[in-house]
């Protein structure tokens, strides 16, 4: 009650560049570790592979990562911890996915699989909803590893929490954990 909550979006490396010079208290990245930021783990927020329900390429629930190569597949956020978990994936396993489409960031690509356009990686949190809903299916990659990151919360080791900041952490953490 009477305070005034200010969200700003970006990647995590933008994230992390907005509390190091002081733009913001708290930041929300994924799996960021920096000698000048404290990190704290969330919760487990893996990478499912997800497509429309109604999509050829959706019908199983279980494939190998072998056919997924040819699926057409939706990136985001080139670059990002994302990508890079997802497209070592396919480098690891010598193959090349086939990427039609790359889009900025976590939203749009979710509206591009909704739009039956293809098939991708995105944050469980992203999905809980469309998955809940069977809006979305989520199909298991039986060979290969699961790709995991951590949603954390991050802030300067530098400055002090004043006491908003730190009760609007203490309620994201009690908010996780109950989600778990």
């Amino acid at each position: 009650p009477k305070v005034m909550v200010s969200v700003r979006s970006g990647n995590s490396s933008q994230v992390l560049k907005m509390v190091l010079d002081g733009e913001v208290d708290l930041g929300l990245a994924r799996s960021l570790h920096h000698p000048e930021v404290e990190t704290e783990s969330l919760r487990d927020d893996p990478l499912l592979l997800v497509g429309r329900p109604g999509h050829p390429d959706a019908r199983k629930r279980k494939v190998k990562l072998e056919e997924v190569e040819s699926w057409p597949l939706i990136f985001y956020d080139r670059g990002s911890s994302d990508w890079t978990l997802t497209n070592g994936l396919f480098r690891r396993a010598g193959l090349l996915p086939n990427v039609v489409l790359e889009v900025e960031g976590i939203e749009a690509c979710k509206r591009m699989v909704l739009r039956q356009l293809g098939l991708a990686f995105l944050p469980q949190l992203a999905v809980t909803r469309e998955l809940k809903g069977g809006k979305l299916r989520a199909i298991q990659v039986t060979d290969a590893e699961p790709l995991h990151r951590s949603l954390d919360v991050i802030r300067s080791r530098h400055r002090p929490l004043i006491a908003n900041a730190q009760r609007f952490l203490d309620l994201l953490r009690s908010t996780t954990i109950h989600e778990r």
